[in-house]
Formats: C-alpha cells, structure tokens, sequence
C-alpha cells in the first residue's frame, strides 16, 4: 500500500507541474504526417496486458508531438484490434498500408512473423518486442528490441545452476502453449539442457494447444520436478500455476519477462501470492523501480497521461507500458532519419537505412545496437525475484550479464 500511495502522489505532483508550466505546445510542427501502425491484441485473451503496448505508443507519439516535436512533422499512430487471431494479421497489415503507415510496430511475435516477407516487399519498417528466430533470420525489415526469448531462457538457465541448492543437477521442465515465441523460449530450455547436459536433469516440455486453460495432463508429467520453466504468458501462464499450486506442487517457477507483464492476472489467479514468491525471472529492460532514466521516464509519461490508472498499470502489468524503452528505440532512430532526409523525403526505406546503422547509449544500460547486421539491439538481462510481501520483482544481479548468444 506504501509503494501504490507513493505512486499516487508522485502522478498528483506530474500532474501539478504539467498544470504550473502550461505545457500547450499544440498538435506539433504542421507540415508532413508520418503514421505509425499497430498491429496488437486490443480485445483479445492477451489485451490485458497488451493493450497498455499499443497505449505506449499513443503515448509517444502525443508527448512528441505536444512537448518534443520534431522540426516539419506531425505523427500520427493508428490501430488495428487483430484480438490475438494469426488469421487477422495480414488484414491488419493491409489495413495499416492503406491508412498510409509508413513504419508499423508488432509486439505479438507470430504477427511480426506473419508480416516479415511482405514489410521487406513494401519497403515497411516493422518493430516488434518478442523476437524468435524466424522474426530475426535471416536479417530483414523486422526490428526488434530485445533479444531473442530463447537466448534470455539460456541466460536465466545459466544463472539458475550456479545458485544454492541448484548446483546438483536439479529435475527441469518446460511448459507452454504451442505459440511461436512460447516455442521459442522451450526451444531455448531444450538447447540449453542439451549444450550442459551436467546442469540440470531435463524431464521435458509440456506442451499444450493455444487456448487451453486446462492443465491436469501437463501437469501430471512434470509433478516431481524441482524448477518449472514456465514459458507461457498471460492466460496460460496464470491458469497453469493456479492449477499447479492447487494440487499441492512446489517447484520454483522461472520464466522470462513477459510472464510477469501480466503479474497482476497471475495474482490474481492464484489468490495467494505466496504461490509466487521466490519465482525467478530474467529481464532484459529491467523493472519499474530500477535506477535509470528510461524507467523515471515512462513513469512520469504514465502519471501525465494516465494519473487514474499508473499504479494499477505498474503493480499489476509489469513491462507492458514500459514497452516505451523500445519506442525511444523507435524515436531516436526516427529523429535521425529525418534530420538527414529531410521532412518532406521521408519514407519507410530512409528509416531502415538509419535503422540498420543505429547505436546508442541509454543511462543505466549497456550499449544498444543494430550496427553489427543483428535484428535485436538489446544483448544483456538481469536477474529478479518476485517478493510476495513487496508485491512486486526485485533485482538480484547488480551488473548485466551479457546474454547467451550462441
């Protein structure tokens, strides 16, 4: 309750300043409008969480426009609800075209996927945040911040089998939907388990349709193991721990972030958050709260914008608004496409261009790029648990740890 009055009170104060210094900068520069696609689940099983993505975004583009703008362009983003349906995909891809979008953002992996042949065809910048393989070989016209979820798994693994009581060997297994960026993460598991045969005693991967909410089968086979890797999200990840805890199962969970951008569907599922404590997680962004200027800022952007809502938002939906520290990624590399083509040159393929020689710097990180020909600009995580009494992950690695590659 302490962390959630501070939050309220830090919105309140946002909101005073923003009041005090009359920041009315209007619509932008009037001149060119570059529009900004999205393609995200809106009003489907995974908007919870992921619609806070897409808000993100909005976001963005408002705070450029009204505070920031840049010299000879108004942005615009646009939306399109695909609900989670592969099959609505590429309609919301023609819808984006039509609309005039000249860059499109993509968090759900198997949507990037989808769009990758078709954004190289039309010269369509796409920026995802779930990478896999297929998203990122070989190099094309997705972008994607993060690393791929597979390398994180291995990462999280690594660190997993040198902590206490976890240097014996300990029974592993795996569990998710058969999704592309869940498959990715179990793919990881596999590789990783196969790579280091002495780290841990793999007893599998429980692998369940897409949309199944019933885990008794899946959980029958992985009942005696000392750590389940969940690699599922959003409602598969909440019902499967509810279920596991319910029938008296005690592994400790591991996972990798985007379990937690809907920590508060997972608590609430499970009732007790006792259930999660101890849970371990990797990160390659961080968590709210930590020391950096990129998450002061998304949080003082979401106290503005969104005074009713902040605390809910960081308490319950973990890096799904924070999805900012990959629209900085955007921005910036938007910015210099600009300054150097010029407003009114502008296109899809000056973007790339930029994209594709793109290296920075942010406060508290290390260096992001896509300089060296990769598709993901992010190469290292942090370590965190979850802490039932705090409610919230906690870093338990001081330093980034340069993630597993190979």
């Amino acid at each position: 309750m302490k962390h959630r009055s501070l939050v309220v009170i830090s919105c309140v104060l946002v909101l005073c300043l923003v009041s005090t210094l009359g920041l009315s900068c209007g619509g932008g520069t009037e001149g060119n409008v570059i529009v900004i696609g999205q393609i995200n689940d809106l009003t489907g099983p995974a908007s919870s969480a992921l619609r806070w993505v897409t808000v993100s975004v909005d976001d963005m583009v408002r705070h450029i426009n009204e505070e920031n703008p840049i010299e000879g362009v108004t942005l615009k983003a646009i939306k399109y609800d695909c609900k989670y349906d592969p099959a609505r995909d590429l309609t919301g891809y023609e819808w984006c075209k039509e609309k005039g979008a000249e860059i499109i953002v993509a968090p759900i992996t198997g949507t990037a996927q989808a769009l990758k042949p078709f954004a190289e065809e039309d010269k369509i910048p796409v920026f995802c945040s779930s990478p896999n393989v297929a998203v990122t070989q070989p190099p094309g016209w997705v972008f994607c911040s993060i690393p791929l979820t597979g390398m994180a798994t291995k990462s999280l693994l690594d660190w997993v089998s040198t902590q206490p009581g976890y240097d014996n060997r300990p029974k592993l297994a795996s569990v998710a939907w058969d999704d592309p960026a869940q498959m990715e993460r179990v793919r990881g598991a596999e590789e990783y388990c196969e790579d280091n045969p002495d780290r841990f005693d793999y007893i599998g991967s429980a692998i369940a349709p897409a949309g199944s909410f019933t885990w008794s089968g899946e959980i029958q086979e992985i009942k005696d193991c000392d750590i389940i890797h969940v690699a599922c999200s959003g409602p598969a990840a909440a019902t499967f721990i509810a279920e596991f805890r319910a029938k008296g199962y005690d592994a400790r969970i591991v996972s990798t972030y985007e379990m937690w951008a809907f920590q508060k569907l997972i608590e609430d599922k499970v009732a007790d958050k006792e259930a999660l404590d101890g849970s371990w997680a990797v990160s390659p962004v961080g968590w709210w709260g930590d020391d950096c200027e990129l998450w002061q800022q998304a949080e003082d952007q979401l106290c503005q914008y969104h005074p009713d809502e902040a605390a809910e938002v960081m308490a319950g939906w973990g890096t799904a608004y924070i999805n900012a520290w990959a629209n900085v990624i955007l921005e910036d590399i938007l910015r210099q496409t600009v300054a150097e083509t010029g407003p009114e040159n502008f296109t899809g393929e000056a973007f790339y261009n930029v994209a594709t020689n793109w290296s920075k710097t942010y406060d508290g990180f290390e260096q992001w790029t896509y300089a060296d020909g990769k598709r993901y600009c992010i190469r290292h995580v942090k370590m965190y648990e979850y802490d039932a009494d705090l409610g919230t992950l906690v870093a338990v690695t001081d330093d980034w740890l340069p993630v597993i590659e190979d």
